[in-house]
């Protein structure tokens, strides 16, 4: 590469670099324990919120595409003014100190993946209603337990869960094609295996009403019978409790036939060991047993009749 060459890719980079960061305001120089108050006044503390998000990727595919753009969560506009508050206690207290409530696991989703990493690193408090999608003007027809599978995967990053409330309806279960009706099924159907470790959860499962979803006390009541029976609803609860507070397991373990902590797929070492178990014993139940050499070999002929005896000595 010439010098002139050289020189021109590097003016053209040097017009797209960020300038340089002059901390100049005047907050800065207070002590951090001035900036976590400051923080406390600003943010909502011990509140539900209801991130709109169906509203959000709108407003952000309307950023995206030039026209007006109205931003639904304006307390995190202070995380985007500088690098200082983005890497300060200021996202730690937003996700850590309320509850994030959603309607949907579909929304639960889309939340988790838009805040990222960091975000989910945070979160302690989540309530969300296990309803079918397709009812939403929104959202098309999306499958309700891959969806929950998706959103539980993402819901694995949030290692601070410290409470999970979750809401039930006939429609958690009415767009199944097996097994319609059935919370214990869904429950083991997979869709919750990648939460895992979480010793500390608060879990609770109570049915909701699709009109009104949440009611504050909903969870603070002890559960009813309503679309679901109450021993149904309770053992949902108990197994998703048993299954999130049991520990993760490691990646490689030979000795577990479980899936990964991702919830994804076993691994490659236990898909090996699985297989060759399998064929082995695939293997010995197709070689006859000594016991049964006898009882494999063909059948004796019949007795002949003295009839046929007696010829036969005749001749």
């Amino acid at each position: 590469m010439s010098a002139t060459s050289m020189g021109s890719q590097l003016d053209l980079e040097s017009q797209f670099e960020s300038p340089p960061c002059v901390q100049s305001s005047a907050l800065l120089p207070l002590p951090p324990e001035i900036h976590t108050m400051i923080y406390h006044h600003i943010l909502p503390s011990s509140a539900r919120l209801q991130p709109p998000v169906h509203r959000i990727f709108l407003d952000t595919q309307r950023a995206e595409q030039g026209e007006g753009y109205r931003d639904n969560e304006k307390v995190l506009s202070l995380a985007r003014t500088c690098q200082y508050f983005y890497n300060s206690d200021f996202i730690a207290i937003y996700f850590g100190q309320n509850t994030f409530s959603f309607d949907n696991a579909y929304d639960l989703y889309r939340y988790l993946y838009m805040i990222g990493d960091r975000g989910r690193r945070y979160l302690k408090s989540i309530e969300v209603c296990l309803r079918s999608v397709s009812e939403d003007a929104y959202v098309f027809s999306v499958d309700i337990k891959r969806v929950t599978r998706y959103a539980f995967n993402l819901l694995a990053d949030c290692k601070l869960l410290r409470k999970l409330y979750i809401g039930v309806l006939d429609t958690t279960t009415s767009s199944m094609t097996k097994n319609r009706g059935n919370l214990i099924a869904f429950a083991g159907s997979g869709c919750f295996s990648a939460v895992r470790g979480l010793q500390q959860l608060d879990l609770r499962v109570r049915e909701v009403s699709y009109k009104s979803p949440w009611t504050p006390d909903l969870f603070e009541r002890e559960s009813c019978s309503g679309t679901y029976k109450l021993e149904y609803i309770q053992a949902f609860e108990s197994f998703l409790l048993a299954e999130m507070t049991s520990p993760k397991i490691k990646p490689g373990n030979k000795t577990d036939e479980s899936e990964d902590p991702k919830g994804d797929c076993l691994g490659e070492e236990q898909v090996s060991e699985r297989d060759r178990k399998h064929r082995k014993t695939m293997k010995a139940s197709k070689q006859p047993q000594q016991g049964d050499a006898k009882e494999r070999r063909a059948p004796k002929r019949k007795a002949l009749s003295p009839k046929v005896n007696e010829l036969k000595e005749s001749r």
